[in-house]
Parts: structure tokens; sequence; C-alpha cells
């Protein structure tokens, strides 16, 4: 929005007559756009009434006017939003307004580790013969992979299976 701060009262154009200097009047805004801090835009006589931050202002005075300064402003609505610890059981505003879920301590992890499949070797098993089976791998062509997995519990010969061995199934 553009509009300017009058040197001078003039009931033509100004709703108040105790108005300050227009120096003071850039000083106020210069303060709130490096504070950060949302503002309050209210045109009075209307509903308009918002929280703002200031993106700019630029302001100068023209010849044939001394005194007055005349300003550009640029505002962005600001909302404030108040999330809410995990302990408390509170609403958020704003835009994201939901009740948070209460968080107890027995409320616990779920386990997403995935257990390993075993196989306990028999007397004549062979690793073909334990991959061949359905409930391991299903087909006796993948014995390297089970050999592979269980090589330091097997030892260097793939052919020597001890009964009462648990083997890890890929």
């Amino acid at each position: 929005m553009s509009s300017f701060f009058p040197r001078d009262y003039n009931a033509g154009y100004c709703s108040y007559s105790n108005l300050k200097a227009p120096r003071e009047y850039v000083a106020i805004i210069e303060r709130w756009m490096r504070s950060g801090k949302p503002a309050r835009f209210i045109i009075t006589g209307t509903s308009v009434n918002f929280a703002v931050t200031i993106r700019s202002f630029e302001y100068e005075e023209r010849g044939g006017e001394p005194g007055d300064i005349y300003y550009t402003l640029s505002l962005k609505e600001h909302v404030f939003i108040d999330i809410a610890k995990k302990s408390d059981n509170k609403k958020l505003t704003g835009s994201a307004s939901k009740t948070m879920p209460k968080l107890t301590s027995a409320a616990k992890r779920p386990n997403a580790t995935v257990k390993a499949k075993s196989y306990t070797v028999k007397a004549g098993d062979s690793l073909w013969k334990i991959a061949q089976r359905a409930d391991v791998l299903g087909d006796g062509d993948r014995w390297r992979e089970l050999y592979a997995k269980n090589k330091s519990a097997i030892g260097p010969n793939p052919n020597v299976l001890k009964p009462g061995q648990k083997l890890v199934i890929p």
C-alpha cells in the first residue's frame, strides 16, 4: 500500500488531529520491521484487523510538499501457531487445528526387527536337501546361498554337517 504521513493536520484527509511528526512514524515502522515480530494492521471503522509482518518499507520527501513523507509499505499476514508438546493434550491453533493424541508411558514402539529363520540339521541332511525344502529355500540348487550364510558355522567343507547344528536361512 502507498500513502503519506502529513506534516500538518488537514480535516479533509486526517481523522485525528493529534498527529506526531512524520519522522516519528517512520522510526516506529522501521523499528517494527527490524524486530521481525508481527504487528497489528487495523483500518479504523472497518473489520480489518490482522497480525502482519512488514516485508518492505520505502519512504521519501517530495519537492513542493515539505515535511510530508510518502511511503510504500508491503505487509504479509501472520498466522500464529501454537504447537502442543508431546506430554500436553492441548489443541493446536491456526491452520493446523486438531487435537494431539495423549501419549502415555505405556505406549511402546512396535518391534520392527525381523527374526532370522533357522534350521536345525538332522542326521543324513545335506545343504542341497535343506535348501530343497519348501519351508527353507524351495530349491536345492540354492544350497550355495545357504553355505555362504553359514560358512563360519559349517567350516571349509560344505559336505560336513553335524546333527544339531543351527543354520541361518538367507
